[in-house]
């Protein structure tokens, strides 16, 4: 295989994401794959859903409405939240 002049890249690393409840349902985390990235870095902004007790899951759907723009509703209808911590 010649690859003068070109560059071979398996797939590309995204070191800043806002995942923080879409991996859960959304374990492919499109769009990203759609975009040649294979690794993504997690948790990097200090926010993540996990480790959560439930009467902690409240202040978490207001977090990530004002932090990741997203609607109060959507982390309900899109998590199950049957964990508290990390193994979970």
């Amino acid at each position: 295989m010649d690859l003068t002049g070109l560059v071979l890249a398996p797939g590309f690393i995204d070191p800043h994401t806002h995942y923080n409840a879409q991996i859960l349902w959304d374990g492919e985390l499109t769009p990203t794959s759609w975009h040649s990235i294979t690794t993504v870095i997690y948790g990097n902004c200090g926010l993540g859903v996990a480790p959560l007790r439930p009467d902690q899951r409240g202040t978490m759907g207001s977090t990530l409405e004002n932090v990741e723009g997203m609607s109060r509703e959507m982390p309900d209808a899109g998590i199950e939240w049957s964990f508290e911590t990390f193994p979970e």
